[in-house]
């Protein structure tokens, strides 16, 4: 097999890192290698070499030169991340690999060559023998878990018009509608925002970071997600706080503020608490150091699924994931999509559970067959006030089918993506069908209350009337009174008994009033339903 090696540039980052973090069982993100890159680019004795078959790249190594200032020693060269990807390993490509950097080596006039290799890659220690390598000292422990990172995510409903509102406020405090522009400053001061982009993953979003190291990512469809890498197992829980904190004491005040005009979100429409899910993404963990968290978070494990690429717990409000040869941005889109899926169930958990309340308060009143005349005034304003915030969660939910496609689409478009929801068991299919359900759920509650609501308006109305006829009736006999005085006098003249006759009659027509209010509020009245045919033939 023909095999081509070089040194390797700028744009072979993406490919290097992504065959070490599979080969070693690291997490470097692309983001640091570029950063590492820059920062040496002028140094000539820090050299990659790559190996391409067939146009790609499939080995790898780095070739580290070493001057010294002692005669003996000289120039030495230490070789590290020595890999060949595991398709095209067992045809001599590790050996070829050798000879370049011995190759390099020579060139720089090392009298030495080291080589670092970590404990578990025993096939590979057995070329490096063959090649003339000799054990100088082992390293018997590898090191323990390190926790890379947590993380903590929201969602709602937004659209890129909307994004693009955040971007302009979270940049220079720009807004097009008129809010108090003191507010707004104080709320982007209190953000502490240091850098800021745009950017697009599938979606459009904003990412932004702040001077106390936590990340921020806002979507075009309202998903947010934060994070923290300045992290340790002692501190774990005062640094969850930390992000959690910054998104209720910061963030999220100064997205309802900026949003604070228009109709309300359905979270607020609906009184849904906001529950985290915390993701805590660690490496080298053991099975025992796992459960070790879940036991310091909640002690309840919801399911757990392993294999060669990482291991996931699921605890009621916190996810664990031993991450072993992902990358960092791989398992930070399958958080997104994590917490995009927990937050629209529960939405739609909290929809079901608001049709049932409804249903129960209107079954509740009729099931009492005769209801005071207060009470239906006070129930039809109640039921006035279910129609209007009805009314406004049905546009939010059919709102919520055009996110499901650009989220299943771009989890169909990432195969690792698509294997990890797949291994979690979470299918798209499914939650458009129970949205489905809500959808059609919510039409017959909104029909309910609507039914209701005319019947319980009718019974208002009657109320009413009869407290206008009775009235009219009170008003006419003072009427023809009056009427009949006329015809008994030769002209009218103003007297204290007249005076007195129409205080009288005013105080009567407003006593007979309150007479009338009182029966009628104390009067009970038929609410008749129509029940159901359960015995149809």
């Amino acid at each position: 097999m023909k095999v081509t090696f070089r040194v390797a540039s700028k744009r072979n980052l993406k490919s290097i890192v992504e065959l070490c973090n599979e080969c070693f069982d690291e997490n470097t993100s692309l983001a640091y290698a570029k950063k590492i890159w820059k920062k040496n680019k002028h140094d000539k004795n820090q050299i990659y070499i790559v190996g391409y078959v067939d146009g790609k790249i499939a080995a790898h190594a780095k070739v580290n030169i070493i001057p010294t200032i002692y005669e003996d020693m000289n120039t030495y060269a230490i070789l590290n991340h020595i890999c060949v990807k595991p398709g095209f390993r067992r045809l001599h490509i590790g050996t070829r690999l050798l000879d370049a950097c011995f190759k390099v080596a020579k060139q720089h006039n090392c009298k030495t060559v080291e080589l670092w290799s970590k404990n578990f890659r025993v096939a590979a220690h057995g070329l490096y023998h063959k090649y003339g390598f000799e054990v100088m000292e082992t390293c018997l422990k590898e090191a323990s878990m390190k926790i890379n990172n947590v993380y903590v995510g929201g969602w709602y409903q937004r659209t890129m018009l909307q994004l693009s509102e955040i971007y302009d406020f979270l940049r220079n405090c720009e807004v097009k509608i008129k809010l108090d522009k003191k507010k707004l400053e104080v709320h982007r001061k209190n953000l502490e925002i240091g850098n800021i982009s745009y950017g697009v993953s599938g979606e459009e979003f904003v990412y932004f970071t702040t001077a106390n190291g936590i990340s921020v990512k806002i979507f075009e469809d309202g998903l947010i997600i934060l994070g923290n890498k300045d992290i340790s197992e002692d501190t774990l829980f005062t640094d969850i706080d930390k992000v959690q904190n910054y998104y209720e004491t910061k963030l999220s005040p100064a997205l309802n503020y900026l949003f604070s005009l228009g109709a309300p979100v359905p979270k607020e429409l609906a009184g849904i608490k906001n529950i985290y899910p915390y993701f805590i993404v660690c490496e080298k963990a053991t099975d025992s150091e796992m459960q070790g968290l879940l036991a310091k978070t909640e002690g309840q494990q919801y399911f757990e699924f392993k294999n060669n690429k990482y291991d996931v717990i699921r605890g009621d409000k916190y996810y664990f994931i031993n991450n072993k040869t992902r990358s960092g941005d791989q398992i930070e889109r399958y958080i997104e999509e994590q917490v995009f899926i927990r937050e629209f169930k529960a939405q739609l958990h909290r929809y079901l559970n608001i049709h049932r309340i409804i249903w129960e308060k209107i079954d509740q009143v009729k099931a009492h067959s005769r209801v005071k005349g207060a009470d239906i005034v006070k129930f039809t304003t109640k039921l006035e006030a279910y129609a209007k915030t009805i009314n406004l969660i049905d546009g939010r939910i059919k709102q919520m089918s055009t996110y499901i496609p650009t989220r299943e689409r771009i989890a169909k478009s990432d195969k690792d993506l698509e294997e990890f929801l797949e291994i979690s068991g979470y299918r798209y299919e499914t939650l458009r069908d129970t949205l489905d359900y809500i959808k059609y759920l919510w039409n017959m509650t909104e029909n309910y209350v609507s039914a209701a609501l005319k019947q319980f308006e009718s019974l208002k109305s009657d109320i009413t009337s009869k407290s206008v006829n009775s009235l009219t009736i009170v008003t006419s006999m003072s009427a023809g009174a009056a009427i009949l005085g006329l015809f008994t006098k030769a002209e009218p003249t103003f007297t204290a008994f007249g005076f007195m006759y129409f205080f009288i009659l005013a105080l009567v027509g407003w006593g007979s009033q309150k007479i009338l209010s009182y029966v009628g509020n104390r009067q009970k009245y038929d609410v008749t339903d129509v029940e159901y045919e359960k015995d149809i033939k």
